[in-house]
């Protein structure tokens, strides 16, 4: 078969990349992969340290993106994402 590649996402990244991109299905999926055991300090965490990179304020709105998305899974979902906090004060930062 020769050389396989194989490369995989962790279930935070996906959580993560779905909050910002926002699409009409996205909220759902997070929905279905908040109970699958998410470690919500490692997507903190990565949140966090993609925001501290340089680049200018206004390439950081995805931030504020993710936090929407964790108020749409409290509003719609009635889930409350640990981190929503701490969220909220970079997107905060954002603007």
């Amino acid at each position: 078969m020769g050389k396989a590649e194989m490369r995989y996402a962790a279930l935070e990244d996906i959580f993560i990349l779905k909050l910002i991109a926002n699409r009409e299905q996205d909220i759902e999926d997070c929905e279905a992969l908040a109970p699958t055991g998410l470690d919500y300090e490692a997507v903190y965490s990565e949140v966090e340290a993609q925001y501290s990179k340089t680049g200018t304020v206004e390439e950081k709105i995805w931030v504020t993106y993710i936090e929407e998305g964790i108020g749409k899974l409290k509003e719609e979902f009635g889930l409350v994402i640990s981190i929503a906090d701490r969220i909220s004060v970079l997107a905060d930062r954002y603007q």
